[in-house]
């Protein structure tokens, strides 16, 4: 029975590399946590990881969740970018949480994610800063029925 530290398993990194395929994790609950994070890593699509300056555009598909390596749980908006590969924006920054809120995207929306040079806040601590938009899903107007459009009906009349 071997009772090292170390398991093998099969997993991506956050932006999409094959890890080492080794947990070096000294405790049961720190090789959970790492065990969560290669499932997450394995049913989610690669996390977008940006430096200031970047953007993802695309489709947004939808929310997910999934647990971070610290054992915490946070939301995961799907994307689809614009050259159809699946990515991950893990919502675990609080500016980028609140401008996803703010933006409030539903399935089919594009979607702009852009990450900020970094800011101080007025007590001199650092933040990472991200803008989101959103352009809602074109839904064609339905032609004007007079029997169902009582604007236009009315003034038929």
């Amino acid at each position: 029975m071997d009772n090292s530290d170390t398991r093998h398993h099969e997993s991506r990194t956050p932006d999409g590399r094959q890890d080492s395929g080794q947990f070096t994790a000294s405790s049961a609950a720190e090789r959970l946590r790492e065990r969560a994070t290669a499932e997450v890593f394995a049913t989610h699509p690669p996390a977008w990881m940006p430096e200031p300056g970047e953007e993802l555009v695309g489709t947004f598909r939808g929310l997910s969740s999934g647990p971070t390596r610290r054992g915490e749980t946070h939301q995961i908006a799907l994307v689809e970018d614009e050259a159809g590969v699946q990515r991950g924006v893990w919502l675990f920054y609080r500016v980028l949480a609140d401008q996803f809120a703010k933006a409030d995207p539903v399935p089919g929306d594009s979607i702009l994610f852009l990450r900020r040079p970094d800011r101080t806040n007025e007590a001199g601590k650092e933040y990472r800063d991200f803008l989101v938009l959103v352009e809602r899903a074109n839904t064609e107007a339905p032609s004007p029925d007079p029997q169902t459009d009582w604007t236009f009906a009315g003034g038929q009349g």
